[in-house]
């Protein structure tokens, strides 16, 4: 149950990304909200409240950063980052770019040629109908 339940976070934090986001503004701000109106009933004016509830409670954007962390599916997002950063980076060197795959091409296509000719040619035996027929031609010993 509790990897069902985790594949279901994961799911969450890649689709909804936006709006878990949203949850966990919205929650910290609701700390300092409750944490503001309780300085305001110990007797502080509003502006201290405040104040002391975000001296208080820290940097909040270093929690929202550290639960967007802590949420990240970073199997999935990483790689997905590292090809975005790949296709930006080859987009602001076409000549690069160009040459690269042109190269890549040439290359596979070759190879892929040299396998096919091979399996063709050594790899797969010739269908013969009767075998004890064949003849090798062979160089004399002198």
């Amino acid at each position: 149950m509790d990897r069902l339940l985790q594949l279901r976070m994961w799911l969450r934090s890649v689709f909804r990304k936006g709006r878990l986001y949203a949850a966990v503004e919205e929650e910290l701000r609701i700390h300092i909200e409750m944490e503001t109106e309780a300085n305001i009933a110990s007797g502080m004016t509003p502006e201290e409240a405040r104040y002391a509830a975000l001296e208080k409670f820290g940097r909040v954007e270093s929690y929202e950063e550290k639960c967007r962390y802590e949420r990240r599916v970073k199997w999935i997002e990483n790689p997905i980052q590292d090809l975005c950063s790949a296709f930006q980076m080859l987009g602001k060197t076409p000549g690069f770019t160009t040459v690269s795959v042109l190269t890549l091409t040439l290359g596979i296509g070759v190879n892929l040629a040299l396998f096919a000719l091979l399996n063709d040619q050594l790899l797969r035996p010739r269908p013969v109908v009767s075998p004890g027929e064949l003849w090798a031609i062979c160089l004399a010993d002198a």
